[in-house]
């Protein structure tokens, strides 16, 4: 499961709960990434447009996979340009079919999380 640890410099209180300095805090990035509070109900859904009508409840430490604040990845943002223009590029100029029909994809936590036992899929030419 992608996750980090953080350790309070002072004791704090979050959500009512106290959290003593030196307490390490560990910080489940997938679970973040899936919960419906932030995401709303499709959270499981692939769903681009998802980020024209974020709910009320998002805010910047809502989308953790490259963390937050001073200890974030140094490589967020061309990971995520790379990404984009890569998808852009796919999407243009190919048609997508499932090799399996309804072959349910499972996730499989290691660095990143990823299709469990492979992702098969049919690439043809626009």
């Amino acid at each position: 499961m992608s996750l980090t640890t953080r350790v309070p410099a002072q004791d704090d209180v979050i959500n009512g709960v106290k959290i003593p300095k030196g307490t390490l805090i560990f910080i489940v990035i997938t679970a973040m990434n899936f919960d419906e509070t932030l995401w709303g109900p499709d959270v499981d859904n692939f769903n681009p447009d998802r980020w024209d009508k974020l709910p009320e409840t998002f805010n910047n430490y809502a989308y953790m996979t490259f963390s937050q604040g001073p200890r974030n990845c140094i490589g967020r943002r061309f990971a995520e340009t790379e990404m984009k223009l890569l998808l852009v590029r796919l999407i243009r100029n190919f048609k997508f079919d499932e090799v399996v029909k309804g072959r349910v994809v499972e996730k499989q936590a290691m660095i990143t999380t990823r299709p469990k036992g492979g992702m098969f899929l049919k690439l043809s030419a626009l």
